[in-house]
């Protein structure tokens, strides 16, 4: 079963995670949350730092947000539905997420080894590292802790950026294998995003996410 953390119903999250439903879990939840809220402000300087390394403009290629309760109850859920079973909160890789927007390969170099001298400067601790790359998302992956929080940073070019926000909501219900209309939209997205100026691609994904935003608060 390939589905996303938006297509778990209540009752399903109740079942594969009564630990988080308790009032001790709702506790757990906020406090790990409370300790990203903290950090935010000193990891998102340092990034910031990182992004104008390569040249960039950190009020336009970078940004960071704190996972939400629910949503890490979610993916809790989701881990153990999947098959790991051991999967608990203090899991959760991206209590706090950010990405930086390369525009070419010197920059990605720029940022990357920019993001390896933290970890030898013992600023933060990398975890993991990977090039992510599912159907027609693509993205470099670093999982890192600091000062006890464990935090995501993904660099996207502006045509990835464009495709991870475009199909956002479908992943968010199906995953990567969704219904083949939905698959042909997904397609689609892709395509658009390799065709536009990475300007357009950029600001229309930053667009959607914006939308994103304000209709979830």
């Amino acid at each position: 079963m390939d589905k996303g953390e938006a297509a778990l119903t209540d009752r399903e999250i109740g079942h594969l995670a009564p630990d988080l439903a308790s009032h001790k879990g709702h506790k757990l939840v906020k406090y790990l949350v409370d300790q990203a809220e903290k950090v935010k402000p000193d990891l998102d300087s340092k990034f910031k730092m990182v992004t104008m390394t390569a040249e960039l403009d950190p009020a336009k290629d970078f940004e960071s947000r704190i996972k939400k309760d629910d949503t890490i109850i979610k993916k809790v859920a989701l881990h153990r539905r999947d098959g790991d079973k051991g999967y608990r909160v203090n899991n959760v890789n991206d209590l706090y997420g950010a990405r930086i927007i390369v525009k070419n390969d010197k920059q990605k170099k720029d940022v990357i080894d920019a993001i390896h001298q933290m970890d030898e400067d013992n600023t933060i601790k990398i975890d993991h590292e990977q090039e992510v790359k599912h159907g027609t998302y693509e993205a470099h992956h670093m999982d890192f802790n600091f000062k006890g929080v464990k935090g995501e940073i993904q660099l996207h070019t502006p045509a990835s950026l464009f495709e991870a926000a475009s199909n956002h909501d479908i992943r968010s219900v199906f995953g990567e294998k969704p219904p083949k209309p939905l698959q042909d939209v997904k397609d689609i997205h892709a395509k658009v995003a390799e065709k536009v100026s990475p300007k357009k691609a950029q600001d229309m994904a930053q667009a959607l996410e914006l939308v994103r935003r304000i209709q979830t608060q």
